[in-house]
């Protein structure tokens, strides 16, 4: 369809419903220019959460393209996700993700294996569950039961009830069919992650640095013992107490994620470092 007779539109629904997923009231606003069509407003409300955004669609040098940027935030992540199909995934928690997108073709030409994107995360104070079955697939991409059960090899007292995050905090961006960040961290009372390297959309694979520094307690002194033997381990506990606030996070394990994301192959790569 050539964006260039578009019509104005003005569009007002207290409940709109797609692919059976109840988006809450919509509000839309969309007017002609001379190459396509301006969003001025776009709202989707809902009692938990909020997608707001502009955008364009335009014809421009012989081709379509689609232009636009969005935010959205939660006062609940885990019921927002829940309504994506994703429930068990995420408990409770706050968000406030910024996009912006661009593909060739109109809005329907969407997919994420097209769209040049970035992805601003900020989230608070929720949790995720246990995952060893159920929800395991974090926005259909991370399979988080397989890197769950890796890291319960290590720190079984820090994963064995699902992981608490204070917040998580970074950027991801879609691009030739990858989706990369250089550092997503997630920083909670137990232990902080960091989660650098891409993902393949096509291929669906992996490629990951998956870096676990665990905030001092009993296990970081079990955990160290385990790998460089009990001198160490009593060494990091004597510390532990003595300069626990100066320590914390000083200790680091890294782990490579590579393979597919169904059957992940997660490996140690080294002893931990600080």
């Amino acid at each position: 369809m050539d964006p260039r007779g578009a019509p104005r539109i003005t569009l007002r629904a207290d409940a709109f419903r797609y692919g059976g997923i109840d988006l809450g009231a919509l509000r839309l606003e969309a007017v002609p220019t001379p190459d396509g069509s301006r969003i001025r407003r776009l709202e989707l409300l809902r009692e938990q959460d909020s997608l707001t955004g502009s955008g364009e669609w335009r014809w421009r040098d012989g081709q379509i393209a689609s232009r636009y940027e969005l935010r959205l935030q939660s006062s609940d992540l885990g019921k927002t996700v829940a309504t994506l199909g994703l429930a068990g995934l995420l408990e409770k928690g706050t968000g406030d993700i910024e996009a912006q997108l661009s593909w060739a073709g109109g809005p329907d030409a969407f997919s994420l294996k097209r769209v040049d994107a970035q992805f601003d995360v900020n989230a608070r104070n929720g949790l995720f569950p246990k995952l060893d079955t159920g929800a395991g697939r974090l926005f259909g991409l991370f399979n988080v039961n397989a890197v769950t059960r890796r890291l319960k090899l290590d720190f079984s007292d820090v994963f064995s009830r699902g992981y608490a995050y204070d917040r998580i905090e970074g950027r991801v961006v879609f691009a030739d069919g990858q989706a990369r960040s250089s550092g997503l961290l997630l920083k909670g009372p137990a232990a902080d992650i960091q989660i650098a390297g891409r993902m393949g959309l096509d291929l669906k694979n992996n490629d990951m640095t998956l870096t676990v520094a665990p905030q001092l307690g009993g296990n970081l002194a079990l955990a160290t013992g385990l790998y460089g033997g009990p001198a160490a381990g009593a060494v990091v506990y004597v510390l532990q107490r003595v300069l626990k606030k100066q320590l914390a996070g000083v200790v680091r394990y890294h782990y490579a994620v590579r393979g597919s994301w169904d059957d992940p192959v997660i490996e140690k790569l080294s002893q931990p470092q600080s």
